[in-house]
């Protein structure tokens, strides 16, 4: 009788497995938009050197990045958008990489995004001899 009970709870435990699936998650996928842990505004801190003073705004949003670039004593710069239409995909270490388009679409563009934490990333806009730059959240 306990043969018979063993070998019924075998079958249906073998029963219920293939049933089963598994999901696989690919995290190195491209997802449309932004993370949402990096959405809001952004600013370096104020710069000097012989000549003027100044910081960087950037705002990310849900489908693009966009930046400002402010010269104290003097006017806002608004940038056109770093990225419109926004991909990513999560690279590891809480390292983005972002693609998208420029200047309405004619320009396909790229750019690295670090989290460090809550209040502070640093991009790398990939193009040009552009430096990484540390902005705040503010």
């Amino acid at each position: 009788m306990k043969t018979n009970a063993a070998i019924a709870t075998a079958l249906i435990t073998a029963g219920l497995g293939i049933g089963t699936g598994s999901t696989v998650a690919n995290a190195a996928s491209w997802h449309n938009g932004t993370p949402s842990a990096l959405r809001g505004k952004w600013k370096t801190k104020t710069y000097h050197n012989r000549f003027v003073s100044g910081y960087s705004r950037t705002y990310i949003t849900k489908h693009s990045i966009h930046t400002q670039t402010h010269t104290i004593g003097g006017s806002s710069d608004n940038m056109p958008p770093i990225i419109e239409h926004a991909k990513y995909r999560y690279l590891g270490n809480h390292l983005y990489t972002f693609k998208g388009t420029m200047y309405g679409g004619n320009i396909k563009t790229t750019c690295l995004v670090k989290w460090k934490s809550h209040h502070h990333i640093v991009i790398n806009p990939k193009w040009g001899h552009n430096p990484s730059e540390n902005y705040y959240r503010y």
